[in-house]
């Protein structure tokens, strides 16, 4: 399936017209497993390894929805990540760490409650050419706030119904992520704390527009800091697009981080930063061409900027499988000269395979 079809199928929701049947339940899964090499710039081993899911995150789900009569109908999916070279679960090793929500949907739109997907990833997913996958080629490297903060615990999601083209959501979580109830809270309780301001709650949203060639989309997410961690709020503001050629099409993006908690951890050091992405991907024989140039301008003290280059191909052995590959170069800058020293200065090759069912 492709990604952008993949990103409206998920701000559309379920609504729209009924089944003959009247429920129904799907089991569904993607294998995927990737060797990665990794070679340095600047001194240390380079590094052979088995990863996952790098052309599609690998996954066992099900799915399903009842019809309810009148317009209404009730849904679910549950989903969990698998770390294919560890046999283990990912997302942390959560049982069902990619999704795992019920909702209801009619002419109204889509109510959903549970773990689920921020606005940004999905408009990321959709306008990636290599959709937020394949390790450094991916624009995790560098927009960190809309490919790295996939999903949010606690949240409830609305989907306006699709009219003309145009789509879009919001959504609020009361407890984005697991953190203590205190500054002297030892551990990570998932589960919210009492008080509303003790919890790091969330704010997420999407407008997307959808047209022939044409798809773009705004999103823009706030992420709250709990009262006893000292810091602003984090917010990410991105608009990306794509616009198919047919024999090309052409890939952008902008995001506008504030306050980017480092590493993901909240009350860590913070930075904003602007990043850019343009590529393009293009159909050749059985399969696709796939390119990006990204570029990350950190604005804090440190001043740690990257660019990633990636050029890769993905070639579709049947319907349900694929083989993939790409190259990737990445650099550092710090202070605005190039460091060989950083981690993520380095180059990259993968190839994987990748079966769906």
């Amino acid at each position: 399936m492709k990604k952008t079809l993949l990103a409206l199928a998920l701000i559309a929701g379920f609504a729209g017209a009924a089944h003959a049947q009247t429920s129904n339940v799907t089991l569904y899964g993607v294998a995927d497993g990737t060797f990665i090499y990794t070679d340095p710039k600047g001194t240390g081993d380079s590094t052979q390894e088995i990863s996952s899911g790098n052309l599609n995150g690998s996954r066992i789900g099900v799915k399903g929805s009842e019809d309810l009569g009148g317009g209404l109908k009730a849904n679910f999916q549950i989903e969990g990540g698998i770390n294919m070279d560890q046999g283990s679960s990912a997302q942390g090793g959560l049982t069902w760490g990619r999704q795992s929500w019920v909702g209801l949907s009619g002419g109204f739109g889509e109510f959903r409650v549970g773990r689920q997907y921020l606005a940004g990833f999905m408009l990321a997913d959709a306008i990636d050419p290599f959709g937020t996958n394949h390790g450094d080629a991916s624009t995790g490297s560098t927009i960190s706030s809309s490919a790295n903060i996939t999903r949010t615990n606690n949240a409830v999601l609305y989907l306006l119904p699709a009219f003309s083209g145009f789509q879009a959501g919001i959504g609020y979580s009361t407890k984005a992520a697991a953190v203590g109830c205190t500054a002297a809270t030892v551990g990570t309780p998932a589960e919210e704390c009492a008080g509303s301001g003790n919890n790091p709650t969330a704010i997420t949203a999407l407008g997307l527009y959808a047209n022939g060639p044409i798809l773009v989309g705004v999103s823009y997410e706030q992420i709250n800091r709990p009262n006893f961690l000292a810091g602003d709020d984090q917010k990410h503001l991105q608009v990306a697009g794509t616009y198919d050629l047919k024999v090309v099409k052409i890939h952008a993006a902008y995001v506008k981080e504030d306050d980017q908690f480092v590493g993901g951890t909240y009350g860590n050091n913070s930075s904003d930063s602007a990043a850019y992405m343009i590529g393009a991907t293009a159909p050749l024989g059985s399969g696709l061409v796939r390119f990006s140039y990204q570029d990350r301008n950190d604005k804090s003290a440190t001043d740690l900027d990257r660019r990633v280059i990636a050029l890769g191909y993905t070639y579709n052995l049947s319907a349900r499988t694929a083989f993939y590959s790409w190259v990737s170069d990445s650099t550092i800058k710090s202070g605005g000269a190039t460091d060989d020293s950083n981690a993520f200065a380095r180059r990259q090759l993968g190839v994987g395979l990748r079966h769906s069912f």
